[in-house]
């Protein structure tokens, strides 16, 4: 079994599948906005905003200067929930996250996770499709607690409410349980979700 993709936001091991995809356009500035607090709308176009506003929100109108990179944000068709950072600057989001995530608060936490993997320079280290060799599960979600640390500064500084991440790696926990019971996918996602809580109760 191959590695489809190392840095992504439930630790999955899959067979690499072709997969068509939406781009996202970030324009600068920023279009005017205001955050959608509750269900999020399927429409692509309307996700599409939330992203745009949701990277503007976290790194202002030069995204260059904020993060050193401008990210490439596109959605796949991909029914499981999750989401990936490939280097150098690309940002998958998956359909099928999208249809887990209540609003856009939990969708810029997916978000913010991912452009933290890209700070924290993880994608250099592990490139993201891989014929390479994964690290180690533990050094792994090592790197999964550091980009949600970053992920929750990310989301104060954007507005966002941090208490709903910890909410939806819950409810991903769950999904995953009843689709693939026998994966360490839930224990993982339960284990960031108890992490946020740690860090948020001490700030």
């Amino acid at each position: 079994m191959r590695v489809r993709r190392l840095l992504s936001f439930a630790i999955l091991l899959l067979p690499c599948t072709a997969l068509t995809e939406q781009k996202i356009t970030l324009s600068s500035p920023p279009p005017a906005h205001q955050v959608n607090s509750t269900n999020l709308s399927s429409s692509s176009s309307t996700i599409g905003r939330e992203l745009e506003f949701i990277v503007h929100a976290f790194g202002g109108d030069d995204l260059q200067a904020y993060f050193g990179f401008v990210p490439e944000i596109v959605i796949t068709d991909d029914a499981l929930p999750n989401a990936f950072a490939k280097a150098p600057n690309r940002i998958e989001v998956s359909e099928g996250l999208v249809q887990v995530t209540q609003s856009a608060h939990e969708l810029a936490f997916v978000v913010a996770h991912e452009l933290a993997h890209h700070m924290l320079e993880h994608s250099v280290a592990y490139p993201a499709f891989a014929d390479a060799p994964l690290p180690q599960p533990t050094a792994m979600m090592t790197w999964e607690h550091a980009a949600d640390g970053v992920a929750l500064k990310l989301l104060q500084g954007g507005g966002f409410d941090p208490y709903t991440a910890p909410e939806l790696l819950d409810r991903l926990a769950n999904h995953y349980q009843r689709i693939l019971p026998a994966s360490a996918t839930p224990r993982h996602l339960r284990a960031r979700a108890a992490h946020v809580l740690s860090v948020l109760a001490n700030r």
